[in-house]
């Protein structure tokens, strides 16, 4: 059962604070009180409030308090003798009313204020909930990654529709999966279907079932098994026309009839589709307009591990960090020119193909995946595996490289690193911040 409101009262006239105190008490709210303004912050110091009542003749006699109550909303009541009232809302101020307003009055401000302070709560806590877990789920923090959590934070707060594309091995379904687990239908089933695997009237009737007559029993779809939940459509430019037609009118009715029925069943699905994307920007076979015509639909393309080189690291320790878990044992910590040599290579199978590459490196398992350096750069980049080099002083030496590489042209640069211009530019000038020329690093 849900904690009662935390309500703080904020008074000079203790004779009063207490009154109030009891009456919010019987009102059905956790209620406390302090004397004057000192008072009031030296509380709120140790205890947090959801609302707090302050009292004086005008907002400005709490301006201290203001600055200290943190995300609690605040009611100031105000006496009316006063002259001059400073605008409430510039100084933050949630309510303001008279002091001698009636307890009816009083107790109505105080219950719509707690109820707000317990939504905006409850968003806090969503909020921070899907930041932790997309942080735990989508690793990297480049810009191409860190646009992506943000869009993966989005799609899970809505219902809308989503489109995930990219290459193989890049994270599509870590996305789709993500998108499900941090929205309000995580309790429902999570159903994953392979458009590819079936034909058109295979997979027609495992989706929306088969409508019971006097030849068949009839059969339960997917998308009615999955209802309050999300459903996975994999591979879904493999989607014939019709069926897309009816999956969008589906969506867009949110009813749809059994094959070979007429009576609509009623739907309560999300869909999330992906698709395979070898040019995930331009392809026009998975342009979100021409997959379900009709339905709005939000795209999130995952980045390939090449455009964000500067994540390698990072999805090593994770892999290796995994790896020890499930099979526990001491490992010797990655050398440095084997992190550089990573970053080196092209990874045409992406993430995927970076995680077999650690896990051979582990257990020695087959050969070592051939080493793919980035186009144009120079094959004898190496690192002493003596070098008593941090990760940061690392990155500085490959930086040099490359830019020597092109030239000193940083553009091409970042775009060899895997990086953004304004990322390699804010890089170069920490260094230069720090008076620390990149040939020094180490």
């Amino acid at each position: 059962m849900p904690s009662p409101p935390r309500i703080l009262v904020v008074d000079t006239d203790a004779e009063r604070a207490l009154a109030l105190r009891q009456l919010l008490g019987v009102s059905g709210f956790d209620a406390s009180h302090a004397i004057g303004i000192a008072g009031g912050i030296a509380v709120l110091e140790r205890s947090p409030a959801d609302v707090v009542i302050a009292v004086g003749r005008e907002v400005g006699d709490v301006a201290a308090l203001l600055g200290e109550v943190n995300d609690a909303l605040v009611i100031v009541r105000v006496e009316k003798s006063t002259g001059l009232v400073w605008p409430a809302k510039s100084w933050g101020v949630y309510e303001l009313i008279d002091v001698d307003a009636s307890s009816e009055t009083l107790i109505g401000v105080v219950d719509r204020a707690a109820r707000e302070a317990g939504m905006r709560r409850d968003l806090a806590l969503l909020r921070s909930r899907v930041a932790d877990g997309i942080a735990a789920s989508l690793i990297g923090r480049s810009g191409p990654m860190l646009q992506v959590r943000e869009l993966v934070g989005r799609a899970a707060a809505s219902q809308r529709t989503v489109l995930v594309t990219g290459e193989a091995g890049v994270g599509k379904d870590t996305v789709a999966r993500l998108i499900h687990d941090l929205s309000d239908r995580a309790a429902r089933p999570y159903l994953l279907v392979r458009c590819s695997e079936a034909s058109a009237a295979a997979l027609e009737q495992e989706l929306f079932g088969i409508a019971r007559s006097s030849t068949s029993l009839g059969r339960v779809g997917l998308l009615e098994t999955a209802r309050g939940g999300t459903v996975v459509l994999d591979d879904c430019n493999a989607l014939s026309p019709s069926l897309r037609t009816r999956i969008a009118q589906a969506i867009i009715n949110r009813a749809a009839p059994r094959v070979g029925g007429d009576d609509p069943m009623s739907l309560d699905v999300r869909f999330v589709l992906m698709a395979r994307d070898t040019d995930a920007a331009n392809s026009s076979s998975t342009r979100p307009e021409l997959l379900l015509a009709g339905v709005s639909v939000d795209r999130i393309v995952v980045p390939p591990l090449r455009e964000r080189r500067s994540d390698i690291p990072l999805l090593v320790q994770h892999f290796r960090a995994r790896l020890s878990q499930e099979h526990p044992h001491d490992l010797a910590p990655a050398p440095a020119n084997s992190i550089m040599t990573l970053m080196a290579q092209q990874w045409p199978g992406n993430v995927r193909e970076l995680e077999h590459r650690v896990e051979r490196d582990i257990y020695g398992v087959g050969d070592a995946l051939p080493v793919m350096p980035v186009a144009g750069a120079s094959p004898t980049f190496t690192v002493p595996v003596t070098a008593p080099w941090t990760l940061e002083q690392l990155e500085r030496r490959y930086i040099e490289h490359v830019l020597a590489q092109v030239e000193g042209n940083q553009s091409r640069a970042a775009e060899r690193l895997g990086i953004d211009r304004r990322t390699l530019y804010r890089k170069l000038k920490d260094y230069r911040d720090e008076n620390m020329e990149l040939s020094q690093a180490g």
